[in-house]
C-alpha cells in the first residue's frame, strides 16, 4: 500500500496482483515433480496414455521392459502391446498404430481402455524386442477432467513371470511327487516281503499285500485292529519284541518268529522280521516292520543239514574203504605198469616184424615182377608179352602198397596222395611214355585208407590208367590223362564219401560198349574190385572216356 498527497490530500494507492495461475501453475509444477518421482521410484510398468493412445508418461520399469525411452519424438502408443504380445494372434499384422487402436480385435481390449473403461487383473503374455517373454499383470482406469471428460487412461503392469515360472515349477514339481508317491504306493504294494505299520498302540495302520496274504486275511481287516485282536497266539511274542523299541526308540532287526495264521491254521510257519522306530522329529509315533517268510527256507535248511551229516557219513565210509583198496591199487597199478611195459616191448617186435614182413612181401613181388620180365625177354610173341606185362603191373601196384607201409610209421593206412602219383610215374616208364606227348594231371586231397581197401584202388587205378595208355592214343597222338579223387563227409549219419574220377580226352569207348557184356580182362578185373570195396562205378564215353568210382565208408 502507497500513501499519495495531493493538495493537502492524502491518498492510499492499493496494487492487487492476481497470483492465481501461478499458484495453479506452480502447483502442477509440484504434482508433475511428484508424478514424475513416482514414475521413476516405483517398482511397477507404469503407462499414461493421452485419449488417443499416445504415451504422455512412463516409468523406468516400463521403459526397461520395452528396451527404450517409451516417450519420446516417436510417440509409442498402447499398440506397443500388439507389436510385442500378439502379433500372432490378428489377421492383418501390418496395422499402422491408429489402425490397430481402433480395430475390434486389439489385444487385452485396448478398445475398452480408450474408451474410458477398467481394466482389472487382467494376464497378459509379453514378448519383448530382444524375444524375451514376460507374464504381466494388467490394471488399467481411466483419467478425466473436472468434467467428467476421458483426457486418458494409466496402465500398471506388475511382472509376475518369476512367480508364473515359481508356479509351473511348483506345479512340476507336485506332479513328480505325486508319481513318485504312486511309484513308492506300488513298490510298497508290489513288494516280495511283508511291510505294515503299527501306531504306538500296536494298531494296522498299513499293510502291504504280500503281509495280508501270509496272515490270511484282507488288507481292510487289519486296519484299526491291533495284533492280539487279530492274532492272539502271536501277541505275546510281539508285544514282548515292540514294548522296547516304543519305549528306546532302538530298531529289532532280523528275529525270528514262530506261529501260526489264518492263512495255513495248525500248520507251524516262521518268519524273519525287523522292526524299526517310526518317528516325527524325536517322537516315536510308530513302527515298521519288514516281514520275511522263511518257513521253506528252514525247511530246505534242515534238509540240507541232514544231507550234509549224511554225506559226511558217507565220506568217512568212503575213506576208510578208499583207505583199504588203496594198498590193492597200487599193487594193481604196479601190475599194470609191469603188463604195460611188456605189452608195449611186444608191441614194438611186432611192428618190426610187420614191417620186415611187408618189407619181404614187397621183396617177393618184386622177384615174381622180375622173372615176369625176364619171361617177357624170352617170349617172342608181342600178345603175350602185352599180358604179362600187365601182370607185372599189377603186381607193382600191390607191392607199392607194402613199400608204403613198411615205410610208413603207420602200419595200417596209406596215403593215397603219395601212392597214385609213385602208381602213376611207374606206369608212365612202365610203357616208356613220353610224358610230353601224354600229359598226366592228378588232383588228389590228403586221403589216408587201410591196407584192405587201398590194394583194391591201387589195381583199379592200374587197370585204368593202363588201359588209357595202351588204347586211348595210337600212333603218334597226344592228349592228356587226369586223375581226381576228393572226399567229403556227411553231418547227418558221419559218413565218408570218396570220388575216384580217371579220365581221358582220347579215341573213347565203341559206340556199342556194354560193360556188362565186355570180356577185357581188365575192365571185368574193374567191376570185381569195385564190387569187393563195395562201391559204384559209372562210365560216359564224350570226347574221351570217364571212369568215376564212388565209395560211401561209415
Amino acid at each position: 500500500m502507497n500513501h499519495l498527497k495531493l493538495d493537502d490530500v492524502v491518498m492510499n494507492c492499493v496494487v492487487i496482483t492476481d497470483l492465481t495461475e501461478q499458484k495453479r501453475h506452480e502447483k502442477t509444477l509440484a504434482s508433475e515433480r511428484l508424478a514424475r518421482l513416482m514414475l521413476e521410484q516405483a517398482g511397477e510398468a507404469i503407462l499414461v496414455c493421452d485419449h488417443t493412445g499416445i504415451i504422455i508418461r512412463a516409468s523406468q520399469v516400463a521403459c526397461q521392459i520395452w528396451k527404450r525411452n517409451l516417450v519420446s519424438q516417436a510417440f509409442d502408443t498402447l499398440s506397443l502391446f500388439y507389436a510385442h504380445s500378439y502379433v500372432h494372434s490378428l489377421e492383418q499384422p501390418e496395422l499402422n498404430s491408429a489402425e490397430i487402436l481402433s480395430s475390434s480385435k486389439t489385444p487385452f481390449s485396448i478398445r475398452t481402455v480408450l474408451d474410458g473403461e477398467t481394466v482389472r487383473g487382467l494376464e497378459v503374455d509379453l514378448e519383448t524386442s530382444d524375444g524375451q517373454a514376460l507374464n504381466l499383470i494388467l490394471n488399467a482406469r481411466p483419467l478425466t477432467d473436472r468434467d467428467n471428460h476421458f483426457r486418458g487412461a494409466i496402465v500398471i503392469l506388475t511382472d509376475i513371470t518369476r512367480r508364473k515360472q515359481t508356479e509351473i515349477a511348483l506345479k512340476q514339481s507336485q506332479t513328480q511327487l505325486q508319481q513318485q508317491l504312486a511309484e513308492i504306493e506300488n513298490i510298497y504294494q508290489c513288494a516280495p516281503i511283508g511291510l505294515n505299520v503299527l501306531d504306538t498302540e500296536l494298531r494296522f495302520v498299513r499293510i502291504n499285500q504280500r503281509l495280508a496274504e501270509m496272515n490270511g486275511l484282507p488288507i481292510e481287516a487289519h486296519i484299526g485292529h491291533t495284533i492280539r485282536e487279530l492274532f492272539p497266539n502271536l501277541a505275546d511274542q510281539a508285544e514282548q519284541l515292540l514294548s522296547p523299541i516304543l519305549e528306546t526308540g532302538e530298531p529289532c532287526l532280523n528275529v525270528e518268529i514262530n506261529g501260526e495264521t489264518p492263512a495255513q491254521p495248525g500248520i507251524q510257519r516262521t518268519w524273519l522280521e525287523s522292526f524299526l522306530p517310526l518317528k516325527d522329529g524325536d517322537r516315536i509315533i510308530g513302527i515298521n516292520t519288514v516281514c520275511e517268510e522263511i518257513t521253506d527256507r528252514k525247511r530246505i535248511e534242515a534238509e540240507r543239514q541232514k544231507a550234509e551229516e549224511a554225506l559226511r557219513q558217507a565220506k568217512e565210509e568212503l575213506e576208510n574203504r578208499v583207505l583199504e583198496r588203496t594198498a590193492a591199487l597200487n599193487q594193481t597199478i604196479q601190475d599194470l605198469k609191469e603188463a604195460e611195459e611188456r605189452i608195449t616191448v611186444s608191441l614194438r617186435e611186432k611192428e618190426v616184424l610187420l614191417k620186415e614182413i611187408h618189407h619181404r612181401v614187397k621183396n617177393n613181388l618184386g622177384i615174381v615182377s622180375s622173372l615176369l620180365q625176364m619171361q617177357i625177354r624170352r617170349v617172342p610173341d608181342p600178345q603175350t608179352n602185352l599180358i604179362l606185362q600187365d601182370s607185372q603191373n599189377r603186381i607193382a601196384s600191390i607191392a607199392l602198397v607194402h613199400e608204403k607201409l613198411y615205410r610208413s610209421d603207420d602200419l595200417a593206412n596209406v596215403d593215397l596222395s603219395q601212392y597214385i602219383q609213385d602208381l602213376t610215374v611207374y606206369l608212365f616208364d612202365s610203357y616208356n611214355i613220353n610224358s610230353s606227348q601224354i600229359r598226366l594231371i592228378v588232383q588228389v586231397e590228403n586221403v589216408h585208407l587201410d591196407i584192405e581197401t587201398v590194394i583194391p584202388f591201387g589195381l583199379i587205378i592200374n587197370e585204368l590208367v593202363s588201359n588209357a595208355l595202351k588204347h586211348a592214343f595210337p600212333g603218334e597222338r597226344s592228349g592228356e590223362i587226369q586223375i581226381r579223387l576228393t572226399q567229403s563227409s556227411s553231418k547227418v549219419n558221419q559218413q565218408q564219401t570218396l570220388v575216384l574220377v580217371i579220365q581221358d580226352n582220347g579215341l573213347g569207348l565203341a559206340p556199342n560198349f556194354e560193360l556188362k557184356k565186355t570180356k577185357t580182362l581188365g575192365l571185368t578185373l574193374v567191376q570185381g574190385l569195385v564190387r569187393q570195396i563195395g562201391a559204384t562205378l559209372e562210365i560216359v564215353s564224350q570226347e574221351g572216356t570217364q571212369f568215376k568210382i564212388t565209395l560211401v565208408k561209415s
